[in-house]
């Protein structure tokens, strides 16, 4: 399990034992090299690439999982918030970003702010399917139910 610790500036890894325990917390990367900049949201591709969304750097990054960045997506405007995989096969990336106002409620910085944006996955990437959730899985209140819907395999691994 990845955890994005943004006042820390990185992005931290968990095992998860087959009972569902946490546990094991180690930095996986740490991408506070440039003032106010920081991880933000993430996703994870098919072949276990983590894409970050480096808040205030104007990008989006692929990690694998020891933690080299080996793919880059450039962002028009500073504040990138998250980052999803969509479309038909699950090879485009959805990319979310946020509007700062000053104090007197302007926009600040670049007209793109506040976008979403999307860009073409590198050739073969393609993100996750989902599992769809079951009312079993759900408690009175529809809630999850923790760990109902982690297989034992996916806990594993």
């Amino acid at each position: 399990m990845y955890y994005i610790d943004s006042i820390r500036g990185c992005v931290d890894v968990f095992d998860i034992d087959k009972e569902g325990a946490i546990g094991h917390r180690r930095e996986l990367i740490g991408l506070s090299g440039e003032p106010g900049a920081g991880p933000d949201g993430l996703t994870v591709d098919a072949d276990g690439g983590i894409w970050i969304a480096w808040w205030g750097a104007s990008r989006v990054v692929r990690v694998n999982p020891r933690g080299t960045i080996e793919y880059t997506v450039h962002v028009p405007t500073p504040y990138v918030t998250s980052v999803a995989f969509g479309g038909p096969r699950l090879d485009q990336l959805f990319i979310t970003t946020a509007r700062l106002d000053d104090a007197r409620g302007q926009q600040e910085g670049d007209g793109h702010a506040g976008d979403l944006f999307v860009a073409a996955a590198p050739a073969g990437v393609t993100g996750l399917q989902t599992k769809r959730v079951t009312r079993s899985q759900c408690d009175s209140q529809g809630s999850l139910v923790w760990p109902s819907y982690i297989s034992k395999e996916s806990a594993r691994a």
